[in-house]
């Protein structure tokens, strides 16, 4: 399998597309978030105020002397103990209301932003993967994809729905909190924080090092995936060889280096907190000697001091948190360095910037047609004229360039020299999607989707009128067995099909291509997993198609391929005979060769 390579740089202005349209969500979160740091920081304030009044009996003012500084009104001093012990209980409810409505604001519009920017993300990426060459998914494998939009996207989601929310929630805690320490002693906040900027140092020898293992784990997650989404495709082998062992063996040799991985990820998690810990009470420590001196030297009040070392409480836990924080951004950036390299990966096919017309009149000429995939040379100068109207079929040994002819037509690929001209056109001078609308295939493996009878025919086609549908059905023999299924063209399919046989999923595909009306239509060994009957039906279809337009065969079949107008015989990239099936028996050449074989 393809690795992606784990040095991916990811910037996060890629994001900012995805984040911009949630800007006035993002302004009320944070709104909430302000009141809840606040609304601490008014907890912490008042602790020592509200001790020394409880216990002193003073009055409103005498206790909390930023009220009676702040509000000048007379009855404040008549406020007595039996008031406050009213009252008090009320102003912390009240506070406490604000400060849970705040979080469960902020909680939830935060959450709604992550979700709404991973079902943009999902929906991006899916987008763009769509538009990616073959050649893109023959080196990245189904379950390798699955994982990016399961396993990175669902990183990239607690990094902005929970890291984004704790960041900026915490960090106005935090800025909250200080100017409270600060207010109410100057040099004892200097003390107690000097030492927080060396919580910096292991966070950010950390972040790194917990980036690289956390983008290899998820590679190696990528690579479990795979393997289960192999063996389980081709379970019926695994079963039928009693490969069991051999297969568990793999899986558990994979699953053992992600345990590798994982703990090495886990050991860097845990040490971030003990670091925290222990930076955290050696301020805590240094506070403490230096408040008790000076309480002593009646430099600073009881009362300031239970609510500093309330505040400094409060603060431990949002900076403990952000010390935490890694563990979610730094697998976060990972997994959307990679979304985004596979963007980069392999570019898309070049689209001209002032396409031509197209349209199949007269004929299809590949010349000098050469191609190699990956350095290994396929077709080498092929020069070939498809007619319109014609049944040409291409015969050959697997490896002769059958199918990449086929493949070529509608530019799955480009050509590595030479040129595909439709009646003088050259494809790449076309758009993508005209071009693609000339062009229908039945290949080997029926493609079908989990949906129903109706609309896997319909695929494409989106024909409104149900009678056309069952038309084309009729005409690819498959009315009848349709007809048969529980709820008949309703009835919805399984994965590929799986609840029909192989001859009946090749049927619903013959119609799909009857429905769709394309001017070309490519058979890709359509043939070569039925058995006699089905082939039977399959040809009669294939002579009410070739009335209609240009079929371009790919079979090994002789019977499949001997009513053809032309056969064109490929070996090793090129030509090396064509006409119809009685003049190349007739030849001591290659078809011979290969129908003597029984090969055609």
């Amino acid at each position: 399998m393809q690795k992606i390579s784990l040095e991916t740089e990811f910037k996060f202005k890629q994001l900012t597309p995805f984040l911009t349209p949630y800007w006035g969500h993002f302004s009320a979160a944070l709104l909430c978030m302000l009141v809840l740091a606040v609304t601490t920081g008014i907890y912490a304030y008042l602790v020592g105020p509200m001790i020394k009044f409880l216990f002193s009996g003073k009055n409103l003012v005498t206790a909390f002397p930023i009220i009676g500084s702040a509000i000048k009104l007379p009855f404040l001093d008549s406020l007595q103990n039996l008031d406050l012990i009213v009252l008090l209980p009320l102003f912390i409810l009240v506070i406490s209301i604000i400060k849970g409505l705040s979080y469960f604001g902020q909680f939830f519009i935060m959450g709604l932003i992550g979700q709404k920017v991973v079902v943009d993300l999902r929906r991006f990426f899916f987008a763009k993967l769509l538009l990616k060459p073959l050649a893109f998914f023959s080196r990245h494998p189904g379950g390798e994809l699955v994982s990016r939009f399961t396993n990175d996207i669902t990183q990239v989601e607690q990094a902005v729905t929970y890291a984004a929310a704790t960041l900026f929630r915490d960090v106005l805690q935090i800025a909250v909190l200080l100017g409270v320490a600060f207010y109410l002693d100057f040099y004892l906040s200097l003390i107690s924080f000097f030492l927080l900027p060396l919580a910096a140092v292991p966070l950010v020898k950390h972040a790194s090092r917990l980036k690289r293992v956390s983008s290899s784990g998820q590679e190696q997650l990528a690579q479990i995936a795979n393997r289960v989404r192999e063996v389980f495709a081709g379970i019926k082998l695994v079963q039928l060889f009693g490969t069991y062992l051999y297969e568990e063996k793999r899986f558990d040799r994979l699953n053992k280096q992600y345990l590798s991985i994982m703990l090495r990820s886990f050991f860097l998690r845990a040490a971030i907190s003990p670091l925290m810990e222990i930076i955290g009470a050696l301020g805590l420590a240094g506070t403490i000697w230096y408040a008790g001196a000076r309480i002593r030297n009646g430099e600073l009040s009881p009362e300031n001091f239970i609510s500093f070392f309330a505040t400094v409480m409060m603060l431990y836990q949002p900076i403990k948190t952000l010390g935490r924080l890694n563990n979610f951004i730094q697998p976060g950036m990972a997994a959307a360095g990679r979304l985004f390299s596979l963007l980069k990966e392999t570019k898309n096919l070049p689209e001209p910037q002032e396409p031509q017309p197209v349209e199949f009149r007269q004929q299809i000429e590949l010349r000098d047609a050469t191609f190699a995939y990956q350095e290994k040379p396929v077709l080498q100068n092929l020069n070939l004229t498809i007619k319109k109207g014609e049944s040409l079929a291409l015969v050959g040994k697997s490896g002769a360039g059958k199918s990449t002819v086929a493949d070529l037509l509608p530019r799955f690929y480009d050509l590595t020299c030479g040129s595909i001209l439709i009646d003088g056109t050259d494809i790449r001078q076309t758009s993508l999607k005209k071009l693609r609308s000339l062009f229908s295939v039945v290949t080997q493996n029926p493609i079908l989707f989990e949906d129903t009878v109706y609309n896997n025919i319909n695929y494409g086609s989106w024909c409104e009128n149900s009678s056309q549908v069952e038309t084309a059905a009729k005409l690819a023999g498959a009315h009848d067995f349709i007809q048969a299924l529980p709820q008949g063209y309703q009835t919805r399919l399984d994965e590929n099909g799986s609840n029909l046989s192989g001859g009946e999923r090749q049927r619903l595909c013959i119609a799909r291509i009857i429905l769709k009306k394309t001017a070309v239509m490519i058979f890709d060994e359509a043939t070569a997993n039925l058995d006699l009957e089905n082939e039977r039906l399959l040809q009669k279809s294939m002579d009410i198609l070739a009335k209609e337009g240009t079929l371009l065969i790919i079979a090994h079949r002789q019977s499949t391929v001997r009513w053809a107008n032309r056969i064109v015989v490929l070996a090793d990239g090129k030509i090396v005979q064509q006409g119809t099936h009685q003049e190349l028996l007739s030849q001591h050449g290659e078809y011979r060769r290969l129908y003597s074989e029984q090969l055609v």
